[in-house]
């Protein structure tokens, strides 16, 4: 076994993707950031918070529809998903957190809410509150920052505990921007097959 390049401790685990003939090595995380076939996609961040990436996890999906290709994900692409009576969040990474429910009829942000809490994954502890009267979701984090979902699932605006927040637009079902408190945006554009081309 061989050393990740990254942090220099032992491999844990290696995958091939026979699509684009890279090597991926997981070890000091669950997924390896490349940037194969989506070039140019990691882009500079007009402001904290708004670094774009994309992400391949071998263990994702195939299935999956994803704007950035089957098994890749890319920043800003969560999304809330349902698995019987669990909620689901997929995150920008292709992590998965399960969400189990404790209480019904709770009020948080002055709406009524369904109350969950997160599978215990390395003392991180999240809730995730499913508005059952105005719809959409919202996850409370343990540093307070807040991340909003839309009844799709998808992804509506992160808020930081400082109150600064960045917003997704859709455009026909694809995120086309997303904007910083300020008011500075990054923009998303699509190929012929609606595949994310460029940032």
């Amino acid at each position: 076994m061989g050393r990740c390049e990254a942090c220099a401790e032992p491999e844990q685990a290696k995958d091939h993707d026979y699509v684009t003939d890279v090597c991926i090595d997981y070890c000091c995380k669950p997924n390896a950031y490349v940037e194969q076939p989506l070039t140019e996609v990691i882009t500079p961040a007009p402001s904290p918070g708004m670094s774009v990436g994309a992400s391949y996890n071998s263990t994702e999906d195939p299935n999956l529809s994803s704007p950035a290709g089957p098994m890749w994900t890319f920043t800003f692409n969560d999304e809330i998903l349902t698995d019987g009576d669990k909620l689901v969040h997929r995150m920008e990474c292709g992590k998965r957190v399960k969400f189990y429910k404790v209480e019904t009829g709770v009020t948080f942000e002055s709406k009524t809410a369904d109350k969950y809490l997160s599978e215990p994954q390395y003392g991180a502890y999240m809730e995730l509150y499913d508005f059952t009267t105005a719809g959409g979701y919202c996850e409370l984090r343990s540093d307070q920052s807040k991340f909003y979902f839309l009844d799709s699932g998808k992804l509506d605006k992160k808020v930081d505990r400082t109150g600064q927040e960045v917003t997704c637009h859709y455009a026909s079902g694809k995120l086309d921007y997303v904007e910083d408190s300020t008011g500075r945006q990054v923009c998303f554009e699509y190929n012929t097959q609606g595949l994310l081309d460029a940032t």
